[in-house]
């Protein structure tokens, strides 16, 4: 993996974790983390470079509806499908 290449991911998990519980994916960027809201496209856990919280947010903006629909498909036990990537 390249040092500037960014990642986003969304799973399923049966844990509860209360500020977590809500529709989120995570973004990572080298050695950092960053758990984003969905509905508010707001980073509500964990830390990345403001530059690439900012991408992230755009991104998630862009693509929110089909993160809704993964996340809904997720808690079905069904798999996404990919979105476009951060560029």
């Amino acid at each position: 993996m390249e040092s500037s290449q960014k990642v986003i991911q969304m799973s399923h998990s049966q844990r509860t974790i209360p500020v977590i519980a809500r529709p989120h994916f995570h973004a990572y960027f080298q050695n950092q983390a960053g758990i984003f809201a969905i509905d508010t496209i707001e980073l509500i856990g964990g830390e990345l470079p403001a530059k690439e919280t900012r991408l992230v947010a755009a991104w998630a903006e862009i693509y929110r509806q089909e993160l809704i629909e993964n996340w809904n498909a997720l808690q079905r036990g069904r798999l996404p499908f990919k979105i476009e990537p951060l560029r």
